[in-house]
Protein backbone atom coordinates (compact mmCIF):
# COMPACT_ATOMS: atom_id res chain seq x y z
CA UNK A 1 0.00 0.00 0.00
CA UNK A 2 2.80 2.40 0.58
CA UNK A 3 4.59 4.28 -2.01
CA UNK A 4 8.61 5.12 -2.01
CA UNK A 5 9.67 8.39 -3.31
CA UNK A 6 13.02 9.13 -3.79
CA UNK A 7 14.87 12.05 -4.89
CA UNK A 8 18.29 13.46 -4.90
CA UNK A 9 19.32 17.24 -3.54
CA UNK A 10 18.77 19.15 -6.28
CA UNK A 11 16.00 21.28 -7.35
CA UNK A 12 14.57 19.27 -10.05
CA UNK A 13 14.90 16.17 -8.06
CA UNK A 14 13.16 17.64 -4.49
CA UNK A 15 10.25 19.31 -7.37
CA UNK A 16 9.52 16.45 -8.90
CA UNK A 17 9.50 14.36 -5.45
CA UNK A 18 6.84 17.12 -4.11
CA UNK A 19 4.68 16.46 -6.87
CA UNK A 20 5.27 12.90 -6.84
CA UNK A 21 3.78 13.08 -3.13
CA UNK A 22 0.96 15.10 -4.18
CA UNK A 23 -0.06 12.46 -6.77
CA UNK A 24 0.23 10.13 -4.22
CA UNK A 25 -2.26 11.70 -2.11
CA UNK A 26 -4.79 12.67 -4.54
CA UNK A 27 -4.60 8.66 -5.57
CA UNK A 28 -4.95 7.95 -1.95
CA UNK A 29 -7.70 10.49 -1.41
CA UNK A 30 -9.73 8.65 -4.19
CA UNK A 31 -9.72 5.42 -2.70
CA UNK A 32 -10.50 7.02 0.45
CA UNK A 33 -13.99 7.86 -1.29
CA UNK A 34 -14.43 4.58 -3.09
CA UNK A 35 -14.10 2.83 0.52
CA UNK A 36 -16.63 4.47 2.01
CA UNK A 37 -19.04 4.03 -1.34
CA UNK A 38 -18.13 0.50 -1.00
CA UNK A 39 -18.64 0.15 2.69
CA UNK A 40 -21.81 1.78 2.69
CA UNK A 41 -23.27 -0.08 -0.20
CA UNK A 42 -22.16 -3.21 1.24
CA UNK A 43 -23.72 -2.29 4.76
CA UNK A 44 -27.25 -1.61 2.77
CA UNK A 45 -26.50 -5.05 1.48
CA UNK A 46 -26.37 -6.63 4.31
CA UNK A 47 -29.20 -4.80 6.38
CA UNK A 48 -31.53 -6.17 3.58
CA UNK A 49 -30.07 -9.66 4.38
CA UNK A 50 -30.62 -9.21 7.70
CA UNK A 51 -34.13 -8.36 6.91
CA UNK A 52 -34.93 -11.56 5.16
CA UNK A 53 -33.53 -13.39 7.77
CA UNK A 54 -34.99 -11.52 10.64
CA UNK A 55 -38.63 -11.17 9.26
CA UNK A 56 -39.52 -11.74 5.61
CA UNK A 57 -38.43 -15.39 5.80
CA UNK A 58 -39.82 -16.49 8.82
CA UNK A 59 -43.19 -18.72 8.91
CA UNK A 60 -46.50 -16.54 8.67
CA UNK A 61 -44.18 -13.59 7.40
CA UNK A 62 -44.69 -13.63 3.95
CA UNK A 63 -47.94 -11.04 4.05
CA UNK A 64 -45.80 -8.08 4.98
CA UNK A 65 -45.63 -5.49 2.75
CA UNK A 66 -41.66 -5.32 2.26
CA UNK A 67 -42.01 -1.57 2.88
CA UNK A 68 -39.21 -1.67 5.48
CA UNK A 69 -36.88 -3.64 3.51
CA UNK A 70 -37.17 -1.39 0.34
CA UNK A 71 -37.10 2.32 2.60
CA UNK A 72 -33.16 1.23 3.21
CA UNK A 73 -30.75 3.82 1.90
CA UNK A 74 -26.96 4.79 2.10
CA UNK A 75 -25.29 7.40 1.53
CA UNK A 76 -21.35 8.63 1.65
CA UNK A 77 -20.93 11.87 2.22
CA UNK A 78 -17.48 13.13 1.45
CA UNK A 79 -17.66 16.37 2.86
CA UNK A 80 -17.84 14.80 5.94
CA UNK A 81 -15.98 11.96 6.08
CA UNK A 82 -19.74 9.87 7.21
CA UNK A 83 -21.29 7.15 5.75
CA UNK A 84 -24.85 6.72 7.31
CA UNK A 85 -27.39 4.19 6.30
CA UNK A 86 -30.94 4.47 7.37
CA UNK A 87 -34.78 3.76 6.60
CA UNK A 88 -37.61 6.71 6.93
CA UNK A 89 -39.84 3.87 7.97
CA UNK A 90 -41.71 4.88 11.02
CA UNK A 91 -42.01 1.51 12.65
CA UNK A 92 -38.39 0.45 11.81
CA UNK A 93 -37.60 1.24 15.08
CA UNK A 94 -40.05 -1.27 16.50
CA UNK A 95 -38.69 -4.05 14.57
CA UNK A 96 -35.42 -3.22 15.73
CA UNK A 97 -36.20 -3.19 19.52
CA UNK A 98 -39.01 -5.00 19.67
CA UNK A 99 -42.06 -4.05 22.20
CA UNK A 100 -44.77 -5.18 24.62
CA UNK A 101 -43.87 -8.12 27.08
CA UNK A 102 -42.60 -10.31 24.43
CA UNK A 103 -39.97 -7.80 23.45
CA UNK A 104 -38.95 -7.58 27.13
CA UNK A 105 -38.50 -11.64 27.31
CA UNK A 106 -36.53 -10.88 24.38
CA UNK A 107 -34.71 -7.37 24.47
CA UNK A 108 -32.27 -6.09 21.81
CA UNK A 109 -28.59 -6.19 22.75
CA UNK A 110 -28.18 -2.66 23.40
CA UNK A 111 -32.08 -1.60 24.50
CA UNK A 112 -30.37 -0.40 27.73
CA UNK A 113 -28.01 1.75 26.21
CA UNK A 114 -30.06 3.59 23.59
CA UNK A 115 -32.80 4.40 26.88
CA UNK A 116 -35.49 1.29 24.78
CA UNK A 117 -38.24 0.45 27.30
CA UNK A 118 -40.69 -2.46 27.03
CA UNK A 119 -43.97 -2.48 28.20
CA UNK A 120 -46.04 -5.16 31.05
CA UNK A 121 -49.34 -5.15 29.27
CA UNK A 122 -50.63 -5.78 26.10
CA UNK A 123 -52.70 -3.69 23.98
CA UNK A 124 -55.40 -3.04 21.32
CA UNK A 125 -54.18 -1.66 17.87
CA UNK A 126 -56.18 -1.09 14.50
CA UNK A 127 -54.93 -3.41 11.67
CA UNK A 128 -56.40 -1.62 8.62
CA UNK A 129 -54.82 -4.70 6.39
CA UNK A 130 -57.47 -6.74 8.36
CA UNK A 131 -59.49 -4.02 8.71
CA UNK A 132 -60.16 -4.65 12.84
CA UNK A 133 -59.15 -4.57 15.77
CA UNK A 134 -56.03 -6.70 17.45
CA UNK A 135 -54.75 -7.28 20.17
CA UNK A 136 -50.85 -8.21 21.19
CA UNK A 137 -48.17 -8.24 24.14
CA UNK A 138 -45.84 -6.78 21.56
CA UNK A 139 -43.51 -7.89 19.25
CA UNK A 140 -39.54 -9.65 20.00
CA UNK A 141 -36.75 -7.50 19.10
CA UNK A 142 -35.64 -8.40 15.24
CA UNK A 143 -32.04 -6.41 15.55
CA UNK A 144 -31.46 -6.23 12.19
CA UNK A 145 -29.02 -2.87 12.19
CA UNK A 146 -27.31 -4.07 15.23
CA UNK A 147 -26.43 -7.00 13.10
CA UNK A 148 -25.70 -5.16 10.21
CA UNK A 149 -23.11 -3.19 12.63
CA UNK A 150 -21.58 -6.14 13.98
CA UNK A 151 -21.11 -7.75 10.23
CA UNK A 152 -20.12 -4.75 8.98
CA UNK A 153 -17.11 -4.57 11.31
CA UNK A 154 -16.01 -7.37 10.75
CA UNK A 155 -15.76 -7.06 7.08
CA UNK A 156 -14.19 -3.97 6.83
CA UNK A 157 -10.43 -5.37 6.94
CA UNK A 158 -11.15 -7.28 4.37
CA UNK A 159 -12.78 -4.47 2.25
CA UNK A 160 -9.84 -2.56 2.70
CA UNK A 161 -7.88 -4.59 1.28
CA UNK A 162 -9.52 -5.47 -1.55
CA UNK A 163 -10.02 -1.05 -2.37
CA UNK A 164 -6.71 -0.38 -1.11
CA UNK A 165 -5.13 -4.08 -2.81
Amino acid sequence: MGRKVTFSLNPNSIGKAIEDVGVYREHLEAKRHLLMDVIVARGVQIAKEELEELVYSLPGEQYRTRDLINSLQGKYYPETGTGVIWTDNPYAIFVEFGTGVVGGGEPHPEAGEHGWQYGDKGWVYYNDRVDRHLFTFGYRSRPFMYNTVKRLEAEVPKIVKEVFG
